[in-house]
């Protein structure tokens, strides 16, 4: 066999599955938990106004190391502004929601002093959402979605600029047969906590009714990204589900040296692997981990597994989503 494909990284179908299966679980007893939370915005003076990413870096940078606040969260931003706060994986939820409870009141504080305040919720129609955060990974994901047609183009909008919510992330499993369980348990656990803790409804004060229309929104969007990967072939194993599940999803953005450029047409990834000319060149590793951060199904698998189902709470009422989240999945009793 020629060596250089190896060289340059490219991979064929066959190393191309493996790769993706061998990255999406990493054997680890359920113990650490980390905790995405997502927030809007708000200005009290000027209700209609959304903050820009720019501005609330800028009041952050005294009170953040870099990227991170004082107790390890993340602070990244959404394409419509949201603020999001990322833990680093710790020892259980309560720890979790420690770590998180303590970085929300610095960044509550620096807010205060402007008149800025976050607020929780799965959808927001109060205000004409905007979209703040551009870049090649965002807007090759709106022009995809607007390829597919309605509902999908308007879902995308909402999606991207004008919803929360609250991921919970958890170790996949101790060993093969754990992480099957797992797996299903994460499914079968997902439709319950989505429903009993759905607010997106009441907070954007339409009746769509679906009890959280942000869930609705992303189930009007291309289901070869955001429909659960079970569905794509209950019979196999959670390895061999979720390359089968990255395989027949359509490529969005082809990595370049200036950040990518969307797909021209639309074509899985398993497509351009049997055919380098679809995307102008031959598929690389950094490819596949590339693709895969754009399909979002309820459950994702990133080594760890990432429920992304559940709205933003209220602020009084993360802890309590957060803390049940956690404890039905990894406390065998209660699961």
């Amino acid at each position: 066999m020629d060596e250089a494909p190896d060289r340059l990284g490219q991979v064929g179908l066959r190393d191309a599955t493996f790769h993706l299966a061998g990255r999406a679980f990493r054997q680890a007893p359920p113990g650490t938990v980390g905790l995405e939370a997502e927030f809007f915005v708000l200005d009290r003076n000027d209700p209609q106004r959304i903050p820009s990413p720019d501005e609330l870096r800028r009041l952050l940078a005294t009170r953040s190391r870099h990227t991170r606040l004082p107790h390890g969260s993340a602070v990244t931003f959404e394409p419509g502004g949201q603020l999001e706060l990322s833990t680093p994986p710790v020892a259980g939820p309560l720890a979790a929601i420690a770590l998180l409870d303590a970085d929300l009141g610095v960044v509550d504080a620096v807010l205060d002093e402007r008149g800025l305040a976050l607020r929780g919720g799965g959808i927001e129609s109060s205000r004409t959402p905007r979209r703040w955060v551009h870049g090649c990974r965002y807007d090759a994901m709106a022009a995809h979605f607007t390829r597919c047609g309605p509902p999908s183009a308007d879902a995308g909008r909402v999606m991207m600029t004008a919803t929360a919510a609250l991921q919970v992330n958890l170790d996949a499993g101790a060993d093969p047969a754990a992480m099957a369980q797992r797996w299903e348990l994460t499914h079968l656990l997902g439709p319950v906590l989505a429903a009993t803790f759905a607010c997106s409804r009441v907070l954007s004060g339409q009746d769509t009714g679906a009890a959280s229309a942000r869930l609705q929104a992303w189930q009007q969007l291309d289901p070869c990204r955001t429909a659960p990967v079970p569905d794509m072939a209950p019979q196999c194993r959670p390895r061999e589900q979720w390359a089968r599940y990255a395989l027949a999803a359509s490529v969005i953005l082809v990595p370049d040296a200036d950040g990518g450029h969307a797909a021209p047409d639309r074509f899985s990834l398993a497509d351009w692997l049997l055919d380098p000319d679809l995307g102008g060149r031959p598929v690389t590793r950094a490819d596949l981990d590339y693709h895969v951060t754009t399909l979002f199904p309820p459950v994702r698998p990133r080594g760890f597994l990432e429920l992304r189902y559940r709205d933003a709470p209220p602020r009084s009422l993360w802890p309590v989503a957060a803390a049940v989240t956690a404890v039905l999945h990894d406390d065998p009793v209660a699961a």
